[in-house]
């Protein structure tokens, strides 16, 4: 079972966020024959770990969406979510480190990956759990104030503009 994350927690996590725009998705297996997503990133905004206007390689462990959701005892729409990116896609990622191997993720199996739709006047982002749980506490789960940071208590779409402001300001100088 995936456990939900606060937002906190993902920035601490998160090796590098950035908005990103997908230019390449390829499935292939590693020199390790591992099933393997490649996602070649342009970064439209960077925030921490990784500079505007360059490029992100991710290397995404890829197998089938039954097996793995079956693994985490998630639906296979959910074990969809760290791989539905597509070309053209926008999204705000937050990223773990890479592993040893050079496998990536976004923080909290697909929690850390807010992708960018366009409502009628507005873009705006929404994580696999549409942004319920942003408001966890990093160190004993309970809702905690973020007093100077837009982020809906209940769950729901959140404005671009306004999501990236609120993931700088919990990132620090």
């Amino acid at each position: 079972m995936v456990m939900p994350m606060g937002l906190q927690s993902m920035v601490r996590q998160a090796d590098r966020i950035f908005l990103g725009k997908v230019l390449v998705v390829e499935q292939d297996l590693d020199e390790q024959n591992i099933p393997t997503t490649y996602l070649r990133l342009q970064v439209l905004q960077g925030i921490k770990g990784v500079a505007s206007g360059s490029q992100v390689l991710l290397k995404q462990y890829a197998p089938p969406p039954r097996q793995l959701g079956g693994i985490l005892g998630m639906s296979k729409s959910q074990a969809e979510v760290p791989m539905r990116l597509q070309v053209g896609d926008e999204a705000v990622l937050m990223i773990y480190p890479d592993s040893r191997y050079g496998f990536t993720s976004p923080v909290g199996f697909g929690q850390g990956a807010f992708i960018v739709s366009q409502e009628t006047d507005r873009q705006v982002v929404s994580n696999i759990w549409q942004n319920h749980f942003l408001h966890l506490s990093d160190k004993n789960r309970n809702a905690t104030t973020l007093p100077s940071l837009s982020l809906p208590a209940e769950g729901g779409p959140i404005e671009l503009n306004s999501f990236l402001t609120t993931v700088r300001k919990v990132v620090g100088p």
